[in-house]
């Protein structure tokens, strides 16, 4: 019984020590999204581990994460929000958004929004861009001719469209990135962003796309890379 107990015990410490070496430290700026302007005091809690820290006077914060952790950020008078840890490179800029703020969305605001944020403002660009209600009393689908010509609903379905290309683009970047093509290929930098534009693949092939599927094509797109220069 002495033995089980002290195997158990060795490892829960193993098992802590692999997690605490697997987390790295995460460097983030905290901004308003509509001015830019730096925020002071934001709490930044990992979700994962509990662990907490603030955004100091300039709006940058530091803290421990793993792969996959979820970062919550709240800041007095702003909407809270989320942050979704997929890589250690570089800094995370996290733009808030004020409490009952309404955004005007345009290429420039969407590439600020968290991954949270964007889903959130998908969904709503959809509700409100939407041609017709499903009436639970009446049966069938009512067509709504002011949802389809009103000026609410043009500039959802603008908004929606602009959204979709960021979410999209933001999920072929996190597969078919320089980590990846750099640990297959032996490109200098501007070959490897020549490569990268031209053989960028498409959000369906992205999402069909295995792993090794993924590195098969990028393999076979060198040799023509290759072949074309």
């Amino acid at each position: 019984m002495k033995l089980i107990h002290i195997i158990l015990t060795l490892s829960i410490i193993i098992s802590c020590n692999l997690y605490a070496h697997s987390q790295e430290s995460i460097r983030g700026i905290v901004h308003s999204i509509e001015s830019e302007e730096r925020l002071s005091g934001a709490e930044i809690t990992n979700l994962s581990s509990a662990k907490k820290t603030e955004s100091d006077k300039d709006g940058k914060f530091t803290i421990s994460a793993s792969m996959n952790d979820l970062l919550e950020i709240k800041s007095i008078g702003y909407q809270t929000d989320t942050v979704f840890i997929y890589h250690f490179d570089g800094v995370y800029r996290v733009y808030m958004l004020k409490d009952d703020a309404t955004i005007q969305l345009d290429e420039v605001i969407v590439s600020r929004l968290t991954d949270s944020r964007l889903s959130a403002e998908i969904a709503k660009a959809k509700r409100e861009g939407k041609f017709a209600d499903a009436s639970v009393n009446q049966g069938g689908v009512r067509f709504s001719p002011s949802r389809i010509f009103g000026k609410d609903a043009k500039n959802a379905r603008k908004n929606l469209a602009i959204l979709e290309v960021e979410q999209n683009s933001r999920i072929i970047d996190r597969r078919f990135n320089d980590k990846l093509i750099l640990s297959l290929l032996p490109l200098n930098k501007s070959d490897l962003a020549l490569f990268m534009e031209r053989y960028r693949p498409n959000i369906e092939d992205i999402e069909n796309a295995s792993d090794e599927d993924l590195r098969v094509y990028i393999l076979d797109s060198y040799q023509k890379f290759k072949n074309d220069n």
